[in-house]
C-alpha cells in the first residue's frame, strides 16, 4: 500500500474505535482525543522522527567519509594494485645487471604517477562533495522544523478541538475538528517521509563521491593490468627467464572488484524492507 493510501487510512478511521463504541454507550470524548493523540505520536515516532533522524545520521557518515577519502584515497589506490608493486620489486631484483635493467627501471614509476594522477581527478570530481552535504543538511534542518511545527500544531490544534466541543453532542463538530488536524498532520508526515526515500544524502554521496572513486580506481585497475604487459615485455630483454611462467606469474593478479556502490544499494534495500514491515505492523492495528 502506497503512503496515501496510508495516510488517508490512519487519518480517518479512530484507533480502537470500534473497541471504544461497544465500551461506552455514549460517546467518550476523552478517551477518542487520548487515542488520536496517540495515533498521531506513534507515527511520528516510528516513521517521520526517525526517517528524519536517519537522513541526520547518513550525512554526517558521508561528510565522514568524504573527508577520509580526501586524505586516504592514495594509499587505498596503492593497496589496489599492491600486486604491481610486489612484482615491480621482484622483477627489479631477478633484472638485475641485465639488458632488461633499465626497461624495468623505465616503468618503475608508472604505478605510482598513475595513482597520483588519479588522485588529482578524484578531488576535482568530487570538489563539490561537503558543501553539497552541508547544503543538504541546512535543508534537512528546515524540513524537520516544519513538520515538528506540524506535529506540534496537530497535538495542541486538537486540545483545542477537545476544549471548544467538550460536550457529546457537538461529537459531529469535534470529530470534523481533530479530522481536519489529523488529516493535515498525515499529509505533512507522508512528504516528509517520501522526500527522505531514497535518502538524499547517501544518493548525492553515492552518485557523485563513490561514482568518483570508483572511476579512479578503474583507471588504476586498468592501468595495473597494462602495467604487468610492459614488465613482460621487459622480461623478454632477459635471457634466463621462462617467458611462459613468468606471464602465467603475472596472470594470476585477478584485479579489484569494486562493490562499494552495490553494497550501499543492498543496505538501502535492507532498511527500506524492515521499515516497510514495521510500516504494515503498525497499519494493522487499524
Amino acid at each position: 500500500r502506497d503512503y496515501c493510501s496510508i495516510m488517508i487510512c490512519v487519518a480517518t478511521i479512530p484507533l480502537f474505535g470500534l473497541l471504544l463504541s461497544s465500551c461506552f454507550a455514549d460517546f467518550n470524548v476523552s478517551e477518542y482525543i487520548y487515542w488520536k493523540k496517540a495515533d498521531i505520536s506513534a507515527w511520528d515516532q516510528y516513521f517521520p522522527s526517525r526517517a528524519l533522524q536517519t537522513e541526520l545520521l547518513t550525512n554526517q557518515a558521508a561528510v565522514a567519509a568524504v573527508n577520509s577519502l580526501f586524505s586516504s584515497l592514495n594509499s587505498s589506490l596503492e593497496k589496489v594494485v599492491v600486486f604491481q608493486a610486489q612484482e615491480l620489486r621482484t622483477a627489479q631484483l631477478l633484472m638485475n645487471g641485465t639488458e632488461a635493467q633499465g626497461c624495468v627501471n623505465g616503468i618503475a614509476s608508472f604505478m605510482p604517477d598513475t595513482i597520483n594522477q588519479e588522485v588529482l581527478t578524484y578531488n576535482d570530481c568530487s570538489a563539490d562533495g561537503l558543501p553539497s552535504l552541508l547544503r543538504m543538511y541546512y535543508a534537512w534542518a528546515k524540513q524537520r522544523k516544519s513538520y515538528k511545527a506540524a506535529y506540534q500544531r496537530a497535538l495542541t490544534g486538537i486540545d483545542v478541538c477537545a476544549k471548544t466541543y467538550p460536550n457529546s453532542d457537538a461529537v459531529d463538530r469535534l470529530k470534523a475538528c481533530v479530522e481536519a488536524l489529523s488529516t493535515d498532520y498525515f499529509q505533512t508526515a507522508n512528504a516528509t517521509i517520501q522526500s527522505l526515500d531514497p535518502s538524499p544524502a547517501m544518493s548525492y554521496f553515492k552518485q557523485v563521491v563513490v561514482e568518483c572513486a570508483s572511476l579512479a580506481c578503474g583507471v588504476v585497475v586498468e592501468k595495473g593490468s597494462l602495467f604487468l604487459k610492459m614488465l613482460l615485455e621487459c622480461s623478454a630483454l632477459d635471457p634466463n627467464i621462462d617467458p611462459t611462467l613468468y606471464a602465467q606469474e603475472l596472470d594470476s593478479w585477478k584485479g579489484y572488484n569494486d562493490t562499494l556502490a552495490s553494497q550501499i544499494s543492498e543496505a538501502q534495500t535492507t532498511d527500506r524492507n524492515k521499515v516497510r514491515d514495521l510500516e504494515a505492523e503498525m497499519i494493522s492495528y487499524y
